[in-house]
């Protein structure tokens, strides 16, 4: 298969600097309309491009002490039964083993390209680090420090699990020399987000998903919701004296909801205007006031030199459900946008405001 996506290009750039397509609950490729996220496995979705993946995983009761197995998720209401847990809503989707056997294939068989499982939303998260060490095996990358500042090359033929703080917790802490890192955001709901900590081990990101699973919007009003939601979170991706380029952002460009068929209503998000560059817009347009607070006040933004500093500002991971090789392609090519069109696709959106254009001139 002839994989859509190629980051040996970008082997000499750090992580924070590219982007990356994300899968949104990607363990789930099954159940029913308002539960299904994805259509294709884990291995189908690194062949279609997805670097990031987002799980969710627990133990599915089997009735019987002991004989759970380790599946991902989607739901809510989860409370423990004999030999496991039990969802009150959602669905159950694809085995643990089975999604590490896929990715740690896929890097055996891709070594110029790496993974990222990120863990969030678990339960028996001594059993999840237990999985990935015994099925990871070779491909786990150790003795790493700040994701963040890695080179591309450097993570490549790599698959690395992120644990959230949860889950770190329950494992007595970040692991490099078993492979297993941390995963955090720095997103204060109503607040400054939090300052980049040098010493982390792992991933530091900015960011937030999702709107309510259960509301009973229309689906062009959830859009709209989740729009609104990521514009805000993104926005705020700062710090005084301007953001800090180290963090990467993640913009959740997805509309899941138990009430109505999720593939339905995400096809909306893809079918607006030109295929490709009416997502590029939005991706830039989602960002304007998040890259217009960030970019040092002595930069014109007007002028092409500002480009490169603009491009570190972008949102470095795109999370999305149901993705296919042209979803993964659209957001891979935003890696081919140079300065100059950047810097043009800023102006023609309005992404710099008067006040910041009287400064940089003065």
């Amino acid at each position: 298969m002839v994989m859509p996506v190629d980051y040996a290009p970008y082997h000499h750039r750090p992580i924070n600097e590219l982007v990356f397509a994300g899968s949104h609950d990607a363990g789930i490729n099954s159940g029913g309309g308002g539960e299904k996220t994805q259509k294709l496995d884990i291995a189908g979705q690194a062949n279609a491009g997805v670097r990031l993946f987002d799980i969710r995983v627990a133990v599915r009761s089997s009735g019987l002490p002991g004989s759970g197995v380790l599946k991902a998720y989607h739901g809510k209401g989860m409370h423990k039964v004999v030999g496991g847990n039990q969802l009150m809503a959602g669905t159950w989707g694809l085995g643990l083993d089975g999604m590490l056997a896929q990715a740690r294939a896929f890097v055996q068989g891709h070594p110029d390209e790496f993974l990222f499982l990120k863990f969030d939303h678990c339960l028996n998260w001594i059993d999840i680090a237990a999985a990935c060490i015994a099925r990871l095996g070779p491909v786990r990358y150790l003795n790493g420090t700040d994701l963040n500042l890695t080179t591309a090359g450097t993570l490549a033929g790599h698959v690395i699990p992120l644990f959230s703080a949860a889950g770190l917790a329950a494992i007595g802490g970040v692991r490099p020399q078993d492979g297993i890192y941390g995963i955090k955001s720095l997103y204060v709901a109503g607040g400054a987000p939090q300052d980049y900590d040098d010493n982390y081990v792992g991933l530091q990101y900015h960011g937030k998903g999702g709107t309510s699973a259960m509301n009973g919007k229309s689906d062009e009003e959830k859009i709209n919701e989740n729009v609104t939601k990521q514009t805000t979170i993104m926005s705020t991706g700062k710090a005084r004296g301007g953001g800090d380029p180290r963090v990467m952002g993640m913009m959740y460009w997805t509309s899941t909801g138990f009430l109505r068929s999720i593939k339905k209503r995400d096809k909306s998000n893809w079918v607006t205007g030109g295929f490709g560059v009416e997502m590029q817009k939005l991706w830039l347009e989602g960002m304007a006031e998040h890259i217009d607070a960030n970019l040092p006040s002595y930069m014109n933004a007007a002028l092409f030199p500002a480009g490169p500093v603009m491009k570190r500002f972008m949102p470095n991971f795109v999370m999305i459900d149901f993705a296919k090789a042209d979803r993964c392609q659209t957001i891979f090519d935003m890696n081919t946008l140079n300065g100059n069109m950047l810097v043009q696709l800023g102006i023609n959106l309005g992404m710099v405001n008067a006040q910041r254009m009287q400064r940089s001139i003065q």
